[in-house]
């Protein structure tokens, strides 16, 4: 693992995104170029996530009010990170009962192949935090009809 110190920084003037710049040597070790998925520990609390570029040669974790709360830093506050590659992080496993619902829904199926790895966890997520069967199948429907509005949102762009 490789290991550097930062700092908790606003990506942004409206300060929604809280991110951990990534000295650009730890980038070139890893061998990144835009997006690429690492794991390692903040402050010794694991974490996963994807490496971002800034658009400007730069490189940034964002880090969630949840991760903020386990390390109990916030902006501004020193942090010390130890990285690595993760190969796993953009394996996504969905429930059998919507993997069947994508087969038989070629315009969803679409839309989710084409998904960061981000958007594939939000929706595996999304399925299988509800217990009931009732919730579930509601989620299914739900899951489906928004990979139909990304994909035809793609659609109206092109």
């Amino acid at each position: 693992m490789l290991r550097f110190e930062s700092s908790i920084t606003d990506f942004n003037e409206n300060g929604i995104w809280k991110v951990i710049v990534v000295p650009p040597e730890i980038v070139q070790a890893l061998g990144a170029k835009t997006r690429f998925d690492v794991r390692g520990l903040i402050d010794g609390v694991p974490f996963q996530r994807t490496l971002l570029s800034d658009g400007q040669g730069g490189h940034f974790i964002v880090t969630n009010l949840a991760m903020r709360r386990r390390i109990g830093k916030s902006t501004g506050h020193p942090v010390v990170v130890e990285i690595e590659p993760d190969e796993t992080y953009s394996v996504v496993v969905l429930p059998d009962y919507f993997e069947e619902e994508l087969e038989e829904n070629p315009l969803a199926k679409a839309a989710y192949e084409k998904c960061p790895p981000s958007s594939k966890r939000w929706i595996a997520q999304y399925l299988t935090e509800v217990k009931s069967l009732d919730a579930k199948a509601n989620r299914v429907v739900k899951a489906l009809e928004i990979l139909e509005g990304w994909a035809n949102r793609r659609k109206n762009k092109s």
